[in-house]
């Protein structure tokens, strides 16, 4: 099953799309069990934008093995792609029941319940994920913009000073996030104050 899988990531890579649907197929009918084969296939049609389709295969991994975090991560992913906000919440909390403490794992599902009108419920699960990343700049860029979104300019202060003295280059991360924030007077006045400061 393994060999099956390396073909078919060959394939893949060549964009032969159907010996590589074919090698991936085989691959998960060998080993049900093998969960890269699970993914290759999920991977194949999300790549493709064929969500659905990833759906339906991350499920059918769900359901032979419940306890893979990154059958849960796959499918939050998927979830979130198809604007199922509920569901990638669900599932990004499988994720992280089942041990998957990875930085992006925090990231995209504060996102996924921001998308759901839920700005505080993100920021808690930002501050879990300071538990394990006391020093990424990127969650606490993530909390000033939802701070700022929540109506509390205070700790969205905070944060945000706290976030340019950890990785000022990562600034570029709240731009893209929140553009309309980073160009008003308050974001400007305190990236200059910090800027001064450490000239």
């Amino acid at each position: 099953s393994h060999a099956y899988l390396r073909i078919g990531k060959c394939h893949e890579k060549l964009n032969n799309y159907d010996l590589a649907k074919f090698y991936f197929y085989q691959t998960v009918h060998e080993d049900p069990l093998l969960d890269k084969g699970w993914l290759a296939i999920t991977d194949f049609y999300f790549k493709n934008h064929k969500y659905d389709r990833a759906l339906y295969y991350v499920n059918k991994a769900i359901n032979i093995d419940g306890e893979n975090a990154k059958y849960w991560k796959k499918c939050a992913r998927i979830h979130a792609a198809l604007e199922n906000y509920d569901e990638a919440d669900f599932a990004y909390k499988q994720t992280v029941d089942l041990g998957n403490y990875e930085l992006d794992t925090w990231l995209n599902w504060a996102e996924v319940v921001t998308q759901n009108q839920d700005p505080e419920a993100a920021i808690q699960i930002l501050l879990q994920g300071l538990e394990f990343y006391p020093d990424k700049a990127l969650i606490q860029f993530k909390m000033a913009g939802l701070y700022l979104i929540a109506n509390d300019p205070v700790k969205a202060q905070y944060r945000f000073r706290k976030a340019l003295k950890q990785d000022f280059d990562h600034l570029r991360f709240f731009k893209e996030e929140f553009p309309s924030f980073y160009d008003s007077v308050w974001a400007q006045n305190i990236i200059a104050s910090i800027q001064k400061a450490s000239d």
